[in-house]
């Protein structure tokens, strides 16, 4: 994924899965994205309140889930993309 990432122009990576795979998944995953590409904002879709602190810590920019306010993620996004009006 990382990789794949790398080759496009994209500056936003979203990650999804299951809570109970994040845990094993997001800290290498969000590694190696900013191995390839330091200036990726990473997004985690969903919001697993016991894991919150360490994907922070492990460099998970924001969360995108259904009791977020998806205005306010979006504009941040569209900030990091450099679209913001």
């Amino acid at each position: 994924a990382a990789n794949a990432f790398a080759e496009t122009a994209a500056r936003i990576a979203v990650i999804y899965s299951i809570d109970d795979k994040y845990p094993t998944v997001v800290p290498d995953l969000v590694k190696e994205l900013r191995a390839k590409r330091p200036d990726v904002f990473v997004i985690l879709a969903g919001f697993p309140q016991d894991q919150i602190e360490a994907h922070k810590r492990s460099g998970v920019n924001d969360f995108i889930h259904i009791r977020c306010d998806a205005v306010a993620v979006l504009k941040k996004c569209h900030k990091e993309a450099g679209v913001e009006r």
